[in-house]
């Protein structure tokens, strides 16, 4: 361990020491590799021993995708592997330490937090294993306020917050996006619209849904503004968090953007507005062509006719 220490340039959290003093890395009960009907699931990660710890950190990150960000790999250490390129990793350094959070290796610098603490992580992993379920609950982000554990969560935003603003590259802003969206406690939820401007669409659609999962109601008319700057990846889950807020302007908004929207995308409109109770028929080819439909919301109400912006035939 104290080569790891000499390697990573700073002493380890008093908790991992302990960690690998009682087990230097142990196997993965979960195989990637068989299929998906297997009897078993166990432990989806498993803890890398210190020599693989350093290997990895060294020459897969430090002389490798992080070569360039020192800053941002001081930060964390990638201690948990899914032997499938994917991590589960250590913050180390203020204000994150001591939270772990899911490294995808296909989505790079995009680090999400998910758990509060090193306990906390294992007793949702070790819950998921034993209810054999591939499926683990996690901590951030979070649906309610947490009191006491806001505060260090508050704080770990806006440091998120101020770095994200002072990035000078995309990957940067990345790193502190999807922390500052995951940290962010809920009392402070607006704080993240800040963020629906990011030129990321991907992150955006992910914002999008939290706003939804934390039924953030004010959030109605900036989440129209997602659908309608219709970035690829963003404004499907933006229309799909309209539909799931429980309030009645959230599928008034609907309404208001889907007559700005292209016919062909009327369909997405039309199954969020089911969750507010409204019924659709189709009306083929009647506008170019392309379908409309007409909605109701009760059996004794008018029918809507939803056409979205004319196209020629």
């Amino acid at each position: 361990m104290a080569q790891l220490e000499t390697l990573i340039g700073q002493a380890l959290p008093a908790e991992l020491l302990a960690l690998y003093h009682d087990h230097n890395g142990h196997e993965l009960t979960f195989d990637p590799e068989i299929d998906d009907d297997t009897d078993i699931v166990g432990l989806l990660f498993r803890l890398l021993s210190i020599s693989e710890l350093s290997a990895v950190w060294n020459e897969e990150m430090r002389q490798g995708w992080l070569a360039d960000y020192p800053d941002l790999l001081n930060q964390f250490l990638p201690c948990w592997f899914d032997d499938n390129s994917n991590y589960m990793v250590l913050y180390i350094a203020e204000p994150l330490i001591g939270r772990v959070a899911y490294l995808n290796h296909e989505l790079g610098f995009n680090l999400r937090p998910e758990f509060k603490s090193l306990p906390s992580y294992y007793a949702n992993l070790i819950q998921a294993a034993r209810a054999n379920s591939y499926e683990y609950t996690t901590d951030y982000p979070t649906r309610q306020s947490y009191g006491d554990g806001d505060r260090s969560d508050l704080a770990a935003f806006e440091h998120c917050m101020v770095a994200y603003r002072h990035a000078q590259d995309a990957n940067r802003r990345m790193f502190y996006s999807y922390n500052a969206l995951y940290l962010c406690p809920f009392a402070h939820t607006s704080a993240l619209y800040e963020l629906l401007a990011d030129e990321n669409d991907h992150f955006q659609g992910e914002l999008c849904s939290v706003l939804a999962a934390r039924n953030w109601t004010d959030a109605i008319s900036q989440l129209g503004q997602v659908v309608l700057a219709h970035r690829s990846l963003s404004f499907v889950p933006a229309i799909d968090a309209l539909g799931a807020l429980r309030d009645p302007a959230a599928a008034e908004e609907l309404l208001r953007v889907a007559s700005q929207m292209h016919p062909y995308d009327l369909s997405f409109v039309i199954d969020a507005l089911k969750h507010h109770g409204y019924a659709a028929r189709k009306v083929p080819r009647s506008n170019g062509k392309y379908d409309t439909y007409r909605i109701q919301r009760g059996t004794n109400q008018e029918w809507i006719d939803l056409r979205g912006y004319g196209v020629q035939p």
